[in-house]
């Protein structure tokens, strides 16, 4: 039978809104460091004591909050693909661990997560008993799938495109150059808010379409696989 995910949801909804909000925080600590400082040297090498205690107390905690966030975001993602190839086993490209490892697999990373979460989706909507209004608007909240993945993948991708720059340039320029620092800065702590805003906001709207699908089951409207098919799997 499909399993239940609203408080898996829930759980994931709170930890991304708790990591945005770290990062946000963090973001303008090292962006009020940067404006004070003579070059990105003095904002790595302080001496000032409280200082250093802030500046690692965000290091850490935004570490550690990354890893919850991910653990449970993880475990609604698992939950998902495992309820819709209970409804449509045929679709099945990937086992439930590897959509889960593919989020760690250099390239897989970038193209099977989205799929994952295109076909949960559509999955969803075409089995799931809904209202003719609640259909479209959650169609119409699916095209923004792909627009929270650009977000993300432009997010991780940042430090690269910062490490490309000083190896392109001169570097002892650029770290002088307390600006440069500032504007990927910025445009991290925007990129993060706005991916993270939209992913709770995705899976909220999921949670319409679970609705529905364990609604089309007690019908009868939905015939999911049989215990034996599933184990099978």
């Amino acid at each position: 039978m499909l399993k239940s995910n609203l408080k898996y949801a829930e759980q994931a909804c709170q930890w991304i809104m708790i990591y945005m909000v770290t990062n946000f925080l963090s973001a303008l600590w090292y962006l009020y460091l940067i404006s004070t400082a003579d070059s990105i040297f003095d904002v790595l090498i302080h001496n000032d004591v409280n200082t250093q205690y802030v500046t690692r107390f965000f290091s850490w905690a935004s570490t550690l909050i990354l890893v919850c966030t991910a653990i449970f975001f993880i475990r609604w993602y698992k939950t998902i693909y495992h309820n819709c190839y209970l409804i449509n086993r045929t679709d099945r490209v990937h086992s439930e661990d590897m959509a889960v490892a593919a989020w760690f697999i250099p390239i897989a990373n970038l193209i099977v997560p989205l799929r994952v979460m295109r076909d949960a989706w559509e999955l969803g909507l075409e089995n799931a008993e809904l209202g003719t209004e609640d259909r479209l608007e959650l169609e119409r909240i699916g095209g923004l799938i792909g627009v929270w993945w650009t977000l993300w993948v432009g997010f991780l991708l940042l430090p690269l495109v910062i490490g490309l720059l000083l190896f392109a340039h001169d570097t002892e320029t650029l770290f002088i150059d307390t600006v440069f620092w500032m504007i990927p800065m910025i445009c991290g702590t925007i990129l993060c808010l706005t991916s993270g805003l939209l992913l709770i906001y995705l899976i909220s709207a999921y949670t319409k379409i679970e609705d529905g699908l364990m609604k089309a089951v007690k019908t009868g409207k939905l015939r999911l696989l049989d215990p034996i098919q599933e184990k099978t799997i």
